[in-house]
C-alpha cells in the first residue's frame, strides 16, 4: 500500500501540475484507509469499519465528518497533526483532531477533560465513544479487562453529555464532576488510576 510519504509526494505533484485535489473526505479516507490497512479491531474486523461508522454518525457536517475519518489517525500511525496541515486540511479539522487525540504519557481521563474543550472534538469522541461501546459486533465474551474499559466509556459519554448540555463546564475535573452524580456513576478507585491530577493530589507517583 501507499506509504505516508507517498502519498504526500504523490499530491505535491498534482498539485504541482496545477491538478486541484481538495483535503476533503475522499483524501481523508484514503489517508486512513492506506495507513490502517492492516489494522483490525478487537474482534478482528478491518479497522476502516470502525472509522468510516463514526465519520457518519448522526452528522451532516463535513469536517465532522473528516474528523471523523482521521480521529485515530494522528494516534495509531506514523502521520501527524503537521501533515495533515501540509495537504491542506482546516485548521478547524486539525484541532478536532488534536482534540481526541491521546498524547504520549497522558492518562484517559486527562485526555478526555482535554477532549472536552473542544466542541468538534466533543462530538467526535462522542460518536467514537458510542461505537466503541456497541457490544453487537464482538466474537468474544468480555473479560476483566474489557469490563473496565466498558467503565471508563460510560463515564466518559456520561461526562461528555454533561459537558454538551452546561451541566458543567468544559474542562471540569472527571473527579470534581463525579461527586455531583449519584452513587450510581461514582468510582472513583477507576478515576485515581487513570487521571494524574488526581493521583497527584493524593500523594499518587
Amino acid at each position: 500500500m501507499f506509504t505516508k510519504q507517498e502519498i504526500l509526494d504523490r499530491i505535491a505533484e498534482k498539485r504541482a501540475k496545477g491538478e486541484l485535489l481538495e483535503a476533503g473526505y475522499n483524501l481523508a479516507c484514503f489517508i486512513a484507509t492506506a495507513s490502517m490497512i492492516d489494522i483490525k479491531d478487537k474482534s478482528g474486523h478491518d479497522y476502516a469499519h470502525h472509522f468510516l461508522r463514526v465519520s457518519r454518525y448522526s452528522t451532516d457536517s463535513e469536517a465532522k465528518m473528516i474528523m471523523g475519518v482521521l480521529h485515530d489517525v494522528v494516534e495509531d500511525t506514523d502521520w501527524t497533526l503537521d501533515d495533515l496541515r501540509t495537504l491542506g486540511f482546516s485548521e478547524r479539522i486539525i484541532k478536532g483532531i488534536e482534540g481526541v487525540t491521546h498524547q504520549d504519557g497522558e492518562l484517559y481521563f486527562d485526555s478526555i477533560e482535554r477532549c472536552s474543550l473542544n466542541g468538534d472534538s466533543t462530538d467526535v469522541k462522542l460518536k467514537d465513544n458510542f461505537d466503541n461501546m456497541s457490544q453487537a459486533r464482538n466474537t468474544f465474551l468480555p473479560q476483566d479487562k474489557d469490563l473496565e474499559r466498558l467503565k471508563k466509556y460510560t463515564i466518559t459519554r456520561n461526562y461528555l453529555v454533561d459537558v454538551k448540555t452546561d451541566f458543567i463546564k468544559a474542562g471540569t475535573p472527571v473527579h470534581e464532576w463525579m461527586a455531583l452524580k449519584g452513587p450510581e456513576m461514582q468510582d472513583f478507585e477507576i478515576v485515581k488510576k487513570y487521571r494524574t491530577k488526581y493521583r497527584t493530589h493524593l500523594g499518587i507517583s
